[in-house]
C-alpha cells in the first residue's frame, strides 16, 4: 500500500512542492521565536502570541516541543501519545544541535500525510470508482485547491492526521465494498484505534463502515459488536478518562486555585474603591462596584474538560453559516479577514468582494449535488455521505464548533469530489470537465495566494 505507482509519481512530486513551500513560509514565520525556548512557559507564551492560522491551536507544536497531554483527552484521546516519539526525537536534537526542532518535524509530518493522503485519494478514484487517470487527476488537483485543504499542508494541527487516516479508512473501506467482503474484526480496531485516537467523534465513521461492508446482520453478531464496537471504545474512553484525572486535572485545580487568589485580591481592590465612594457619597458608582464584587463571587471555577454542554450551540443562525462558512470559507479563503479567528474579531458571516466568488461557490456545490443524484444508489458514495452526514449533524444541529465550522472541513471535504466523480462517470463532457479545470486553477491561485499573503 505504501509503494508509489508510476503513475502517482507526478501528481506525488507537484504536491510536494507546493507542500514545501508553504511549510518553508510556515516556518520562516515561527522559527524567530521558536529556535531558542528554555521552558514550557515560554513556549507556550511564544506559540499562543504568534500562532494565530484561523481557529487552530498550537498545542501540536507544545507537544512536540516539551511533551505534555495538552489537548482535551475526550476528544482526542490517543493524540499525544502518537506525537510522543518525535517529542523525543525534537528532545535528542535539541540536545545534539542546541536549538529547537519542532517546526521541522512538524513539517516532514505534513509532508508525509498529504503525500500518502492524496495517493489514497487518487486510488479511492481509481481502484475503487474505476475512474481514468486524468479524471482522477483533476478531481484530486481540486480537491487540494480548496482553502482548508490546502492550509491542512501546512499548520501542525490534529487536522492533518485526521484527514490522512479519513483518506486511509476511506480507501481500505471502499476496496472492501468492490470486492465484497466486510472488514474484520482486527481491521476495525485498528482503524478504530488511530481514528478515534486523533479525534473521537471520528471513530463512529469507523463503525459506520464497518456496518456499510459487513451489513447489519453481521454487523450485530455477537462476537463482532463485542470485539470490534463495544470493547474497543469502552477502553478508549476509560484510557480518555484515566488521561483527563491523571495528565489534565491537576493542572487545572492549579489554575483554578491561581484564579480563585487572583479574584479575592481584585474583591478586595473593589471593596476599598467601594468603600472609597460610598464616603463621596456616589451612589451609582457605589452600584457598579457591588454588582462587579457579586460577579466575581459567583463566578465558578470548577471549569471541567469533560462539561460536554459548553460545546452546543442552538442560537446561532444556520443558514448564514452554510453560506458563508460551511461551503464558502471551507472552500475559498475571504479576502477581508483573511484566516483569523471566528472566535475573535471575526465576523460570524464575512461575504465575498467578488461575484466570481460566488459563482465558484454555486458551481461547486451544484456539481456535488449533481454527483450525489448520480451515484446516490451506490453504496460506497451513500457512506462517503453517512460521514459527512455524521459531521453536520455535530456542527450545524448540535452546533459544536459551528462558529468555526470551516476548521472542521478536513473530516468532510473529500466527500465533495468523490461525489463529483460519480458525475463525471455519468457525463463524459470534455466542456465539463475544462469548467471544472478553470475553477480548479482559480482556486489554486486564488487560496495559495491569499494563503501565501498570509504566512510572509
Amino acid at each position: 500500500m505504501l509503494r508509489i505507482r508510476r503513475e502517482e509519481r507526478l501528481p506525488a512530486l507537484l504536491l510536494l512542492m507546493v507542500t514545501t513551500a508553504l511549510n518553508a513560509l510556515f516556518v520562516s514565520r515561527l522559527s524567530p521565536y521558536m529556535l531558542h525556548v528554555s521552558n514550557r512557559g515560554e513556549v507556550m507564551s511564544r506559540l499562543l502570541s504568534h500562532f494565530h492560522i484561523s481557529g487552530y491551536d498550537p498545542f501540536t507544536l507544545t507537544m512536540l516541543s516539551i511533551w505534555n497531554v495538552d489537548y482535551n483527552p475526550y476528544r482526542h484521546p490517543l493524540y499525544a501519545f502518537f506525537i510522543w516519539p518525535f517529542g523525543r526525537l525534537n528532545h535528542w536534537l535539541r540536545h545534539w544541535l542546541g536549538f529547537d526542532c519542532s517546526l521541522y518535524i512538524a513539517a516532514v509530518l505534513l509532508t508525509i500525510m498529504a503525500i500518502y493522503g492524496m495517493i489514497f485519494l487518487r486510488r479511492i478514484f481509481t481502484d475503487v470508482m474505476g475512474l481514468g487517470q486524468r479524471d482522477a487527476n483533476l478531481l484530486t488537483a481540486f480537491f487540494y485547491s480548496m482553502a482548508y485543504v490546502m492550509l491542512m499542508l501546512c499548520v501542525p494541527e490534529h487536522f492533518p492526521f485526521s484527514m490522512f487516516l479519513l483518506l486511509l479508512g476511506a480507501y481500505v473501506t471502499g476496496m472492501c465494498i468492490k470486492e465484497r467482503r466486510g472488514l474484520s474484526v482486527w481491521q476495525t480496531v485498528l482503524l478504530f484505534v488511530v481514528t478515534a485516537g486523533v479525534s473521537l467523534s471520528n471513530g463512529v465513521k469507523v463503525f459506520l463502515a464497518a456496518l456499510f461492508t459487513r451489513g447489519l446482520r453481521r454487523f450485530v453478531k455477537p462476537a463482532y459488536l463485542l470485539l470490534a464496537v463495544l470493547l474497543p471504545t469502552v477502553l478508549i474512553w476509560a484510557f480518555a478518562d484515566y488521561e483527563y484525572q491523571k495528565m489534565v486535572r491537576p493542572r487545572e485545580l492549579v489554575q483554578q486555585k491561581v484564579k480563585v487568589i487572583k479574584n479575592k485580591k481584585e474583591i478586595s481592590r473593589l471593596e476599598q474603591e467601594m468603600a472609597e465612594a460610598e464616603q463621596q457619597g456616589d451612589s451609582l458608582l457605589v452600584a457598579g462596584f457591588r454588582a462587579s464584587i457579586k460577579a466575581l463571587r459567583e463566578e465558578r471555577y470548577d471549569q471541567q474538560s469533560r462539561t460536554f454542554d459548553k460545546w452546543l450551540d442552538l442560537e446561532t443562525p444556520r443558514v448564514e453559516v452554510i453560506s458563508a462558512n460551511l461551503f464558502g470559507e471551507s472552500v475559498q479563503l475571504h479576502q477581508d479577514y483573511t484566516l483569523e479567528d471566528g472566535l475573535g474579531a471575526r465576523p460570524l458571516a464575512v461575504p465575498y468582494r467578488w461575484w466570481l466568488n460566488d459563482v465558484v461557490e454555486l458551481f461547486v456545490v451544484l456539481l456535488f449535488l449533481g454527483g450525489v443524484w448520480y451515484g446516490c444508489r451506490q453504496r460506497f458514495l451513500l457512506l462517503m455521505l453517512s460521514w459527512m452526514a455524521f459531521d453536520l449533524l455535530i456542527h450545524l444541529v448540535l452546533g459544536f464548533g459551528i462558529k468555526e465550522v470551516y476548521i472542521m472541513s478536513p473530516h468532510w471535504l473529500f466527500v465533495i469530489p468523490v461525489a463529483i466523480a460519480y458525475l463525471f462517470l455519468r457525463i463524459p463532457s470534455r466542456g465539463l470537465r475544462l469548467a471544472f479545470l478553470a475553477v480548479t486553477l482559480f482556486l489554486f491561485v486564488y487560496n495559495g495566494y491569499l494563503l501565501a499573503d498570509y504566512l510572509l
